[in-house]
């Protein structure tokens, strides 16, 4: 699986996976998020990596190792961290060394480090500067508008509004840049802004760790939610097509077995059905407005227009190649394909796509077909 048919294409017009929980690959099976480490997540297809990173005290006094963690609880303890309850992950060294030894053996490859809910801000960024040396992403600029081409071969390192804060701003010339979310409840959405430093994107984590909802219900929660946090976006923002949206085909808990849930998720869960249904969701009131008033219905190229109006990373738990092709084979879908499908979901009116399809010729923008 790679991009490398993609480099001129923009980000915000391809779909990529992510790892939720990225660092989580030991632990119970309440706890447990990953099967494989960073590298095989890589290597699987995942390309948006979400690590939750804190400094673990090793009972040394004033000595800690920075490693992911996932749970409740964190609370400061002499020389590092402790976690009432959850789990610790994998080291961020070795993640790491994961990610740059993908980059620099697939050049016309990258991958986003996605930094959140992370304690000792100062000592991350450092090592990842040092780790990822010369394979760490120090373009700057927007990257919703960059080209895959002009990330290939770099580790770009994100950081949330907390941690920038925290090491006193982004240091693009380092390559510690920020990564936002433009979400809020409600009707207080953020404006995209085109001068930020970093990653934009519009999207809320899943369902709550702490319910002990049935597999079947814990879905159809997260299905609603993402689907209102990604319509919300639509709306609100005016779909702006420079915003990347993030859907999270997650439902994690600590009551449960998140493998056996992850499981359910994806075969009763119907990954093609409520998964594309869901993604649909993103674009629907856009195509069903604007976008057949210029879209060429037979052309390959106007699947990128339709894409850029599409939630572009789906965060999975246990990633592995199967779901990571099924999410990358999206990429590969055609206008007409993605139009018929967001008819057939019902996220676009069949009359209102004629109409606006008969609009379009009368104007000259498409012939007839």
């Amino acid at each position: 699986m790679t991009y490398r048919n993609y480099q001129d294409h923009r980000i915000n017009e391809l779909v990529f996976a992510g790892t939720h929980d990225a660092g989580i690959n030991k632990g119970s099976g309440n706890e447990k998020t990953q099967d494989l480490d960073i590298g095989g997540q890589a290597t699987a297809g995942a390309r948006i990596f979400d690590l939750r990173i804190a400094a673990k005290s090793t009972g040394l006094t004033g000595s800690g190792v920075l490693k992911a963690y996932h749970g409740q609880g964190l609370h400061k303890s002499i020389g590092g961290n402790r976690l009432v309850a959850g789990t610790w992950g994998g080291g961020l060294e070795g993640m790491l060394q994961d990610a740059r030894r993908f980059v620099t053996t697939k050049s016309s490859e990258f991958l986003f480090l996605k930094f959140d809910h992370c304690k000792n801000w100062g000592k991350i960024a450092e090592m990842c500067v040092d780790v990822l040396g010369n394979a760490i992403y120090t373009g700057g600029g927007n990257l919703n508008t960059k080209t895959a081409g002009e990330l290939g071969g770099k580790v770009v390192v994100l950081f949330t509004n907390a941690g920038l804060r925290e090491i006193g701003g982004a240091r693009p010339a380092q390559g510690i840049i920020g990564i936002k979310s433009l979400y809020e409840k409600g009707e207080n959405q953020k404006a995209y802004d085109p001068n930020f430093v970093g990653l934009q994107y519009h999207g809320k984590g899943g369902t709550s760790a702490m319910n002990g909802k049935s597999d079947n219900k814990k879905i159809n929660e997260n299905v609603k939610k993402q689907t209102t946090i990604i319509s919300s976006g639509r709306k609100i923002n005016g779909g702006d097509p420079r915003v990347m949206g993030m859907i999270y085909w997650t439902s994690t808990g600590l009551f449960r077995n998140i493998k056996s849930r992850d499981d359910f998720n994806w075969s009763k869960g119907g990954f093609g059905d409520g998964m594309v249904k869901l993604w649909l969701d993103g674009v629907g009131e856009y195509i069903d407005d604007n976008l057949p008033l210029y879209i060429m219905r037979d052309a390959y190229g106007s699947a990128s227009v339709l894409k850029r109006f599409m939630p572009n990373f789906v965060m999975i738990d246990f990633a592995d190649s199967q779901k990571c092709e099924t999410v990358f084979a999206l990429n590969e879908l055609k206008g007409t394909r993605l139009v018929q499908a967001a008819i057939n979901y019902g996220a676009v009116s069949p009359e209102r796509y004629q109409d606006g399809l008969q609009k379009t010729m009368q104007r000259g923008w498409v012939r007839a077909v």
